[in-house]
């Protein structure tokens, strides 16, 4: 191939305003011979020299020797002509193309990188005082957040490394946490773009500054791997360049990440940012209390204390009560309790459980907090108070309960001497089976049944134990449904095996089924009064784990804990044929027997549900007075039932005629979950809301408050509305939602959440150097620290090439100037041969 120029193009008539910009021009001979077909074609040509030169010198006639020679020279170049034109002379156009290699700035924007490090490693706090323009003592001190280091390793030195980087290829930016984000080019992109398609001498445009964002830190996790599979996606990657702590917490794999870039030869280089000393820290968590206590009466408020690389015997942890001020400033802080606790300096990692007892003598809510004193030079001081306090309800009067029993059962003595003695309850009996003239239980003993509105309405729960249907009529059931529904009254259900099928198939049976949160089949009840099957063994109780939280079922703060001590508890004997429960109803205990099953669905045996204002339980079984075998001085059994007793009355004690509720998926959350929130709404006559939508205020920690819209929920029974909010901040949650009212003014209803750091960002946040340099060493790389940013340049490669680009061949052979060439030489020869008589 020779490059064509301009008289080359003009002696084959080609017109060289075709020629693409920024390309050249270059002659080829598309049927030019290869191998020994060269040596045959210059054979020929010699052949045609020698041809006509040889002709021309045995001619005879009248020209002299130099024209016979001029003659061969036209003959020879008409030849030439013929010749050029069988090879196929073609013009190509190559245009040169600067490819410049991807070169990935991944960032770990999880939430360790929010870390404010104490920096005990004298190798990480020499690299980040150096970066900084600190002396080491400073940087101790100030404990800057690993975010602000990761910002300065890009910025300082007017950028140096950016710019460095920008040399060496195209820059594309990715910050991640659990998951990657989306890749964006940075700043000076769009010129080094257009220069990659410009001549290698071309002067473009000067790039604009280089910008990064500064770096903002959320996600619930740290997942390198998958940041490293999105950072080498295009083919064209050369280099990665991190900045990370290296706390790989994910599930997906880094060997097989590494591995792929080393076939494409792809390098990682690696900043490791943070304190890489292990951390000593103190940790408050998992506060638990029971939402609501009674003045005067003692509750336990419960915490864990976990201690991580402390390395002493003993830690001062401070019970404290939060008193918020008047005017809506700060919180006053009164310390209740101070004590020392003992820890194993020899252990590494130890938790500790700690039960702070108190009696609020005030009522309303308050706001309890446990707070552990820092150690010397301890890696997080935010976490020696949890993120959000425990906030309790304290009542002042005794909760009026009502039992009434179809017989004296072991299952009523049990329960009736317990409540009796339970100071929180004002118990009164109605033992339908007691002789005339016998004085019934409890602490306000009553004469009759309650039978009015008045009496009736004068209590918070009512507990119906195997009742007999017969005293019952209609208007008393009728009484019972608007007790619940209108006075928001607590309503638990257990029927018996003397009783229940009767109750289920009499003319009773429409009010109880409407009022209970289960459905059960008549015939199926029928059944069970004859059935004795059932006494021959003890099935275990089958927990719903998914609502052991629940406060009916609590037994610890430690779910998997009260899980397990449930599965202690006796098993159960006899139960009622419940088939299912209602739509918004929530299971707790289902039967553990397959062969009960209806329609695969298993046998509810305590259910809770709302009806109206007020709150419902049924207990499809008895046997719980067995519980008290267990646990000390039959603890399990008091608090199953203290617990579900006050269940139900907090439907009145959390504001009377209570017009609906605002429930949370689960009490607590971390950063990076959706809240999903549930809201059960009345009209103030006690029918369901149906607004096509209702505003709704969060309250968020730090934050001004929210509005948020809650959308009906068509899968759920009317007047039941969901909203989907993000866990962006850790601390307490409010929602309020406010209803028009009656006589008495507009109905708030409220609930609360709360939102933690995720456990596996904040368990280990030092920064793992060994694993990151045995990560970048893998890949051919290389790991550096904070201030070690010209010996990263130096070793990232400039992997620039240039690619031409060829156009398809465009024929030269058929213009007309070649053909005009060769006829004119030719004619030429054909003029002097006839002037010289040589034809």
């Amino acid at each position: 191939m020779i490059l064509a120029t301009s008289g080359w193009l003009t002696l084959f008539g080609f017109d060289q305003s075709e020629i693409p910009e920024g390309s050249e021009a270059s002659l080829t001979f598309e049927h030019m011979p290869q191998s020994w077909g060269v040596f045959v074609l210059g054979a020929v040509i010699i052949g045609i020299i020698w041809f006509s030169f040889a002709i021309y010198r045995r001619e005879a006639g009248s020209a002299s020797p130099w024209m016979k020679r001029l003659m061969a020279v036209l003959r020879i170049g008409a030849f030439a002509v013929a010749l050029m034109t069988l090879l196929g002379p073609a013009v190509i156009f190559t245009k040169t193309r600067i490819l410049r290699p991807m070169i990935s700035v991944v960032r770990d924007a999880s939430l360790s990188m929010a870390t404010e490090d104490p920096y005990l490693d004298p190798k990480s706090a020499a690299a980040t005082a150096a970066l900084l323009g600190m002396e080491v003592e400073e940087l101790k001190a100030k404990q800057p957040p690993r975010t602000a280091v990761v910002n300065a390793i890009f910025n300082t030195n007017d950028k140096a490394l950016l710019k460095g980087l920008e040399q060496r290829g195209r820059l594309q930016l990715i910050d991640f946490s659990d998951k990657p984000g989306q890749a964006r080019r940075l700043a000076g992109e769009a010129a080094i773009s257009a220069a990659s398609d410009a001549e290698p001498d071309e002067d473009t445009s000067p790039a604009p500054p280089l910008e990064i964002p500064s770096l903002e830190t959320g996600g619930s996790g740290t997942d390198i791997a998958g940041a490293l599979t999105e950072a080498i996606k295009e083919k064209l990657t050369a280099a990665v360049v991190m900045t990370t702590d290296g706390q790989h917490n994910a599930d997906t794999s880094l060997d097989a990440v590494a591995a792929e870039a080393t076939e494409r030869g792809i390098s990682f280089f690696i900043i490791g940012v943070g304190d890489a000393q292990k951390p000593r820290n103190l940790r408050v968590t998992d506060l638990y209390v029971d939402p609501q206590v009674w003045k005067g009466d003692p509750f336990e408020l419960e915490a864990l204390l976990v201690a991580r690389g402390a390395q002493t015997a003993s830690a001062d942890v401070e019970f404290i009560e939060l008193i918020t001020a008047p005017d809506g400033g700060e919180s006053q802080e009164k310390l209740l309790e101070s004590r020392s606790v003992t820890l194993n300096p020899d252990q590494d990692e130890q938790q500790v459980r700690m039960a702070f007892k108190h009696t609020p003598e005030e009522t309303g809510t308050r706001t309890y907090t446990v707070r552990v004193k820092p150690m010397e030079n301890e890696t997080d001081r935010k976490d020696n108070t949890p993120q959000a306090p425990a906030k309790v309800t304290v009542l002042d009067n005794q909760a009026k309960v009502l039992l009434v029993a179809g017989s004296a059962s072991w299952e009523y003595r049990a329960i009736t001497v317990m409540l009796s003695r339970e100071k929180t309850i004002d118990l009164s009996c109605w033992l339908q089976s007691l002789d005339q003239g016998r004085e019934q239980q409890g602490n306000t003993r009553i004469l009759s049944l309650p039978a009015t509105q008045e009496e009736l309405f004068a209590y918070d729960v009512v507990l119906l134990f195997d009742p007999d249907p017969r005293e019952f009529d209609p208007a008393w059931m009728d009484l019972l449904k608007k007790f619940v529904r209108e006075r928001a009254g607590g309503v638990l259900y257990m029927p018996g095996p003397v009783f229940g099928p009767n109750f289920i198939t009499s003319i009773h049976a429409k009010a109880m089924q409407e009022l209970i949160p289960v459905r059960i089949d008549e015939m199926a009840a029928t059944a069970a009064a004859v059935d004795t099957q059932s006494y021959e063994r003890a099935w275990p109780l089958q927990v719903v784990a998914a609502n052991v939280d629940q406060p009916i079922m609590r037994f610890y703060p430690d779910s998997q804990k009260t899980l397990e001590q449930w599965k202690e508890l006796p098993g159960i004997f006899w139960s009622f044929p419940a088939t299912a429960a209602k739509p918004a109803a929530r299971t707790l205990i289902e039967h553990s027997d397959p062969t009960l099953q209806v329609a695969n669905i298993e046998r509810p045996l305590v259910v809770t549900g709302k009806y109206g204002a007020g709150r419902t339980v049924y207990m499809g079984f008895e046997g719980t007075w067995l519980w008290r075998q267990t646990g000390r001085e039959g603890e399990f059994f008091k608090r199953y039932w203290i617990q579900t007793v006050r269940y139900l009355v907090e439907g009145r004690s959390l504001g009377g005629k209570r017009r609906g509720t605002i429930e949370a998926d689960k009490p607590k959350y971390q950063i990076g979950d959706s809240v999903l929130l549930t809201a059960k709404l009345q009209t103030a006559d006690y029918q369901p809301v149906t607004e096509d939508e209702i505003p709704a205020k969060l309250t968020v920690p730090g934050a001004e408050e929210q509005d948020i819209q809650f959308k009906p929920n068509d899968g759920e029974d009317a007047g039941t509305y969901q909203a989907t909010v993000p866990a962006n901040l850790p601390g307490s949650y409010s929602v309020k939602i406010t209803l028009p009212g009656d006589d008495t003014g507009p109905a708030e209803i409220t609930a609360d959440y709360t939102v933690t750091l995720p456990l596996r960002e904040t368990l280990q946040t030092f920064l793992n150097r060994p694993a990151l340099v045995n990560l970048a060493n893998s890949t051919g790389g290389g790991y550096f620290e904070v201030n070690d940013t010209a010996a990263l340049l130096e070793a990232v490669p400039d992997r620039t090439r240039k690619l031409e680009i060829q156009s398809t061949p465009k024929p030269l052979w058929d213009t007309r100037r070649m053909l005009i060439l060769f006829v004119t030489l030719l004619a030429i020869e054909w003029i002097l041969r006839k002037r010289f008589k040589l034809i």
